[in-house]
């Protein structure tokens, strides 16, 4: 909920200043829903895309086996711990979903980013955490004017957004949402038809023929030998003479997208992480020569 007045700034988002949070009641009450039940004054929800909150309860059981440091965690300080045992079930229900959606070919249902994990017990300590994350923050009032006016204008042109950009903001909401392999694929597409796009308009600007520039793009279809050899031949300029950039896309490249896409390879958070942000790195870096 929200104050009812409205402002807006040229260049950057307005948030309401006065707002309130109210936390859930422990112990926590399983008839409130998957994530504890929190409200308040100018708050929202975060990543609700919604508004709609289903879930189903899981009661999980794990045999742990626990060192001597982890079994004092029970009693002092147990973040790292607790971090350790949610990140387990959430691979444990992604693999349920994952089996799930091959047994029943339902396509909708979708990997879990995060899991909402309310109470973890050990029980020969007979010692449990309740876990809290309100998962709510100070509502936005407004996006910027500027960006209100270019919203306007795009949508005035008729134009569809650039297709690789809308790639890019898949692959960041499929990290977030914990599909990696999903991520990967999506990140490295949006490059390689920015690339495409981009070096296509680089030979048209230097009036090559079209059936020329074909014949040279599809005798270097490799995106390592686009950025390099074709890149040169349009800008005096390739991507493995920005020895930093070039190092670690080729890791990404040669490692990463080889083994996750076509070698099947379970990714990682942080290799998916990277692999957006480097992949986004060299498309910045093309759009400013």
């Amino acid at each position: 909920m929200s104050d009812n007045f409205d402002l807006v700034a040229d260049n950057t988002p307005l948030f309401f200043k006065k707002s309130t949070v109210l936390g859930p009641v422990l112990p926590f009450k399983s008839e409130e829903g998957w994530d504890s039940l929190s409200k308040g004054i100018n708050a929202e929800k975060m990543n609700d895309q919604n508004g709609t909150f289903r879930y189903t309860m899981v009661y999980i059981q794990l045999k742990l086996s626990l060192n001597e440091s982890e079994t004092k965690q029970i009693g002092g300080n147990a973040d790292s711990l607790l971090n350790k045992i949610q990140e387990t079930c959430l691979t444990i229900i992604n693999s349920i979903i994952d089996n799930y959606r091959v047994v029943t070919n339902e396509a909708y249902v979708r990997r879990l980013g995060n899991l909402k994990t309310n109470l973890i017990y050990f029980l020969p300590q007979n010692q449990g955490f309740y876990l809290i994350s309100l998962n709510t923050a100070t509502a936005k009032m407004n996006i910027p004017l500027n960006d209100v006016k270019k919203l306007a204008s795009l949508l005035n042109s008729g134009n569809r957004p650039d297709t690789y950009k809308l790639l890019q903001l898949d692959a960041r909401d499929s990290l977030r949402s914990g599909d990696y392999t999903l991520a990967i694929v999506e990140s490295f597409q949006a490059l390689e038809i920015y690339l495409e796009n981009y070096l296509t308009s680089g030979f048209k600007a230097k009036n090559t023929t079209e059936s020329d520039y074909k014949k040279i793009l599809d005798t270097n279809w490799k995106t390592k030998d686009r950025l390099n050899m074709v890149l040169n031949m349009i800008k005096g300029v390739s991507l493995n003479n920005q020895t930093q950039i070039w190092n670690s896309w080729c890791t990404r490249y040669d490692r990463t997208r080889k083994e996750v896409i076509h070698l099947g390879r379970e990714a990682t958070l942080s290799e998916t992480q990277e692999t957006i942000e480097i992949n986004e790195k060299v498309i910045n870096w093309l759009s400013g020569l």
